[in-house]
């Protein structure tokens, strides 16, 4: 299964993507610093403001198909 961790950088995203990727799933780590992203086979690594709905659209266009991306414009803010 594909997975998108926002925050992959962060205390907990840097924990769970090891384990994500040790499960079989393969992730797709945002964050705002590059330099603090996971890397490794099994990992995309996507340098990103989430808070910014198009930039973080454009981030993952590659990586989920349009149907599931669209439960994101149903956030409040």
């Amino acid at each position: 299964m594909r997975v998108v961790i926002a925050g992959a950088g962060g205390y907990v995203g840097r924990a769970l993507v090891p384990r994500l990727v040790e499960s079989g799933h393969a992730v797709i780590a945002l964050g705002r610093r590059a330099r603090s992203l996971p890397a490794g086979p099994g990992i995309t690594a996507r340098t990103v403001d989430v808070a910014d709905e198009r930039s973080a659209a454009v981030a993952l266009a590659r990586h989920i198909p349009r149907h599931r991306r669209s439960a994101s414009r149903r956030l409040p803010g």
